[in-house]
């Protein structure tokens, strides 16, 4: 897992420049208040580039953002140099391991979102990613996070997908080949061509991402008693799962 993005981070941001964050942001925010979120404190786990607390300090909150990854926490602390945060605070950035991440302070809620918890492959990543929620957190805290959702992964099954995207003078093309490994994971081999079309040059880069689909039973026997689960929803809706939603959002609290 500690290589992951170690390449792709410089193209991770060009690869989603379509993805919603205001819209994500504020889903969650309501996720916050809907469950009697109270202060203003949130640690985010697995921050990556920073784009979901770059906009959730915005809108007043005190971030402390996590990732596994040291150049996509560079990118996120250039971020905090390019924009203007004179009348919010701007999140703090650490490279950490979400699993082992003890924290200077509780604070109120953490959440965890674009997968993050579909990466912890085995059960014990799992496990161990629960308990340092609950170890950062106030009793009664809530952790937010999303991941793949098995029933939808097993009906709909990884399909092989072709990404094409231009940022400034670049075209960037990612082929994403899904197997699985032996505990059922989705293995995703990602290919990218990145062309420079002032120079006509093309450099090719390979990653492996190995991701593990959760279901309610997975989340039930492996937060060791630490959390109570209040609901489950499709991602940015109000509703639950079905065997069509690739990407599911859970709410636990701290007991």
């Amino acid at each position: 897992m500690s290589n992951n993005f170690r390449k792709y981070s410089f193209v991770y941001d060009s690869l989603n420049q379509e993805k919603d964050y205001e819209k994500e942001c504020d889903y969650l925010i309501s996720l916050l208040d809907k469950y009697q979120f109270i202060g203003n404190k949130l640690y985010d786990f697995g921050c990556g580039t920073g784009k979901h607390a770059l906009k959730i300090a915005r809108k007043g909150y005190d971030v402390f953002g996590i990732d596994l990854s040291e150049e996509m926490v560079n990118i996120a602390q250039q971020e905090i140099k390019n924009q203007n945060f004179e009348s919010s605070t701007p999140p703090l950035f650490q490279v950490g391991d979400v699993r082992r991440f003890r924290g200077e302070e509780l604070r109120p809620a953490i959440y965890s979102l674009f997968h993050v918890a579909s990466y912890q492959t085995s059960n014990q990543d799992l496990t161990d990613y629960f308990d340092s929620a609950a170890a950062n957190l106030n009793q009664g805290g809530l952790f937010v996070f999303d991941y793949w959702y098995r029933p939808a992964v097993e009906f709909l099954r990884p399909q092989l997908r072709v990404k094409k995207v231009q940022f400034e003078n670049y075209v960037i093309t990612r082929i994403s080949e899904p197997s699985e490994d032996n505990n059922a994971n989705t293995m995703v081999e990602f290919t990218i061509f990145i062309e420079n079309l002032d120079s006509g040059k093309i450099e090719k880069i390979n990653e492996t991402h190995l991701m593990k689909s959760i279901d309610k039973e997975d989340i039930i026997n492996l937060v060791n008693d630490n959390f109570e689960i209040l609901d489950t929803f499709e991602w940015l809706k109000d509703t639950p799962p079905t065997a069509e939603t690739w990407n599911a959002v859970t709410i636990l609290r701290k007991k």
